[in-house]
């Protein structure tokens, strides 16, 4: 990777405040400039301590001014932690900078192990992420399209997702005057997670009407009509969802999962005996196995199954997988950070006994 910076927040007392760098020119804009340009210039991890308000906020934004063609990830110690630095931060960068690449990656809101799965718009802002990080990193080190800058906690890169590889699989373009299996290729929508919904208004939405598919990509600005005349695609644009008119044309669009879990039939198929394995272990009745896979062999993916996702995908991988090389990362208050996550894990032990003991396979 690239440079690391660990930043302490203030504390009431904190004397090393007055050993700061930036405040030794008290009062001049070049400060933090100054700051980042020393910081820079460290092979390093660096530790930075005596930050107060906003302060860390604006210094990440010089560190990211001044490698403007790198990825950075910005980790905080907690969700509320994450909300006010993306705010501070475009303050900092810019509304234009920030539109074109300040992303959050969120946290599940439900524990692991949970009955339920995590919100529709959650998903898609983690999607989002894996996908412009992967699509950077596809450049050989050199990075396509600009270069993503992510605010995450540590919680939120504690699950594992589905590997670069199989996301990769997933995701195709689609261009004006290609011919494709429009039945199949409805399929393979619907197995990436798209919920179907008379209207598509969010993200991770799809809506059929005869020749016409409107689906909104995790990636994308604006839904995307498709209009196909057969199985040739006839015209492909964006259109608004609150009014449902087109807008701009496209010649072409790229579809990408809705879902961190997204399942082909082979790989469900080859995954039953995993699933028997994970019930015998646990003491879950093999009926429970039974009315899971025949959800997932009808294409549908119930609720919780982000529990079995290792046994439906046994190549996933950690978060950081997917970040792009010599990208720049910022450790905010990472002590508070460790403390965090480890209170997260016995949450999460915790919710795995209770699985186990309601009998559901996890």
């Amino acid at each position: 990777t690239g440079l690391v910076v660990f930043v302490t927040r203030s504390r009431t007392g904190d004397r090393k405040e007055k050993n700061l760098p930036a405040r030794k020119k008290a009062g001049k804009k070049t400060g933090l400039s100054e700051l980042a340009g020393k910081i820079q210039a460290r092979k390093g991890p660096l530790r930075l301590t005596g930050l107060r308000g906003a302060s860390g906020a604006r210094l990440a934004a010089e560190l990211i001014r001044s490698q403007p063609d790198l990825p950075a990830l910005i980790l905080a110690p907690s969700a509320k932690r994450c909300d006010a630095l993306m705010e501070d931060l475009r303050s900092c960068l810019g509304s234009e900078l920030a539109q074109d690449r300040l992303f959050a990656f969120p946290r599940h809101d439900t524990l692991p192990y949970d009955r339920f799965s995590p919100q529709p718009f959650l998903i898609t802002a983690r999607v989002n992420v894996l996908h412009r990080w992967l699509e950077y990193g596809s450049g050989n080190g050199e990075g396509t399209g600009p270069a993503p800058i992510v605010v995450t906690d540590w919680t939120a890169l504690s699950n594992r997702v589905p590997s670069r590889k199989t996301f990769a699989r997933n995701t195709h373009r689609v261009e004006v005057g290609q011919t494709l299996d429009r039945e199949r290729w409805l399929q393979d929508i619907h197995r990436a997670g798209y919920q179907a919904m008379p209207l598509v208004e969010e993200k991770g939405e799809v809506a059929i009407r005869g020749g016409i598919v409107d689906f909104f990509p995790p990636h994308s600005e604006h839904p995307l009509r498709i209009e196909f005349f057969g199985d040739e695609v006839d015209s492909i644009r964006e259109f608004d969802p609150a009014s449902q008119r087109s807008l701009a044309k496209r010649e072409q669009a790229t579809v990408i999962p809705a879902r961190e879990i997204a399942l082909h039939r082979s790989e469900v198929v080859a995954a039953e005996e995993r699933l028997q394995a994970l019930a015998e272990t646990g003491g879950a009745d093999s009926e429970e196995v039974s009315a899971l896979m025949d959800g997932l062999l009808r294409g549908d993916l119930p609720p919780g199954i982000e529990a079995v996702g290792p046994a439906l995908l046994p190549g996933m991988e950690e978060v950081l997988d997917y970040l792009p090389p010599r990208s720049l990362i910022i450790l905010d208050d990472p002590d508070a950070g460790l403390d965090r996550l480890s209170r997260y894990d016995e949450e999460a032990q915790a919710s795995h006994v209770a699985a186990l003991d309601s009998g559901r396979v996890v």
